[in-house]
């Protein structure tokens, strides 16, 4: 089985909905997808991973001035 981590920085949750969705997504197409805030991650989750995705909130216009 094939392993996912999702690593996010939430400032007011909506990236963090994102990475629940993601993982949940991941999970019924046989992923083992697991998600972790900045302030969860420790040594070793990455171990064996298969897949890493970053998330992070941004401020800034939709299309330009983004700030992460």
């Amino acid at each position: 089985m094939k392993k996912a981590v999702i690593i996010y920085n939430s400032k007011t949750g909506t990236t963090m909905k994102y990475a629940e969705a993601m993982s949940a997504y991941l999970n019924t197409k046989g992923v083992d997808a697991q998600e972790y805030s900045i302030m969860q991650y420790k040594d070793g989750v990455l171990d064996n991973a298969d897949y890493v995705l970053l998330g992070c909130w941004t401020s800034g216009l939709m299309v330009i001035l983004q700030h992460p």
